[in-house]
């Protein structure tokens, strides 16, 4: 007796599931859009972009959503017009019962700050340019100079990973210089001295060596005695004085 009410429970349960899944999908098939919400999810600590500018962004690309019935919009293309926003990292698109577009938006981080050519804007880790919107206070290591001169922002991008994994290069290096010949030059917090890595290839090496040289090779009152320390050549570290 208990097997069969079991199975009865069973058996409602799922007609009852199937009965709602068809209720939707033929609700879904004769819902209208009403209108459009954007949800910005950062937007609490910083704003790159706003509800506002979202909204207008997807109307310049798609013909007016609003009175149209939502099972003939595309959710994958409006996501993916809205992933083209500069400070857009992914998006979210999907109707709601009351008739929404809802569109919910997270914002790219960054991870570099660049002064190029009196123009500032932030990198976030995939080298992506984030338009700088107002002040933003976070400390990110700064990049200037010859940019025109990075082939590949992420190269940047990688300098920078390796810098943050590391609390004493975190603290020492300030600033990323790249020279009118391309080649990558950290200015760090203490002493006058420039850093010259030359690219990116081989940090471990490079920063190992420099380690050394501040731990063995340097006594710290001759850190502003140089002018350049060139850890560009393998096996040898080159120590210009002012």
């Amino acid at each position: 007796m208990k097997r069969i009410v079991k199975i009865t429970l069973w058996t409602l349960a799922g007609v009852y599931v199937a009965g709602m899944i068809i209720f939707m999908m033929v609700r879904h098939n004769t819902l209208m859009c009403d209108h459009i919400r954007v949800v910005v999810l950062d937007s609490a600590s910083v704003q790159f972009v706003s509800p506002g500018e979202i909204s207008r962004h997807v109307h310049r690309h798609f013909k007016k959503l609003e009175g149209r019935l939502f099972k003939e919009i595309n959710m994958e293309e409006v996501e993916a017009v809205v992933n083209k926003y500069p400070a857009v990292e992914k998006s979210d698109v999907y109707s709601t019962a009351d008739g929404a577009l809802m569109i919910k938006v997270k914002q790219r981080t960054p991870v570099l700050r660049v002064y190029d050519k009196g123009y500032t804007y932030l990198l976030d880790h995939e080298g992506v340019r984030i338009p700088m919107r107002g002040s933003y206070s976070k400390r990110l290591l700064v990049v200037n100079g010859n940019l025109h001169k990075v082939k590949d922002m992420k190269d940047l991008v990688a300098l920078n990973d390796f810098i943050e994994g590391d609390s004493f290069w975190k603290a020492q290096i300030e600033q990323v210089y790249v020279a009118s010949d391309g080649d990558l030059l950290l200015i760090p917090r203490v002493g006058s001295h420039r850093i010259n890595i030359g690219n990116v290839t081989d940090l471990d090496r490079k920063f190992k060596k420099l380690l050394a040289l501040y731990q063995d090779g340097l006594d710290p009152l001759e850190w502003n005695s140089y002018k350049e320390i060139n850890l560009k050549y393998k096996g040898q570290i080159i120590c210009t004085k002012l």
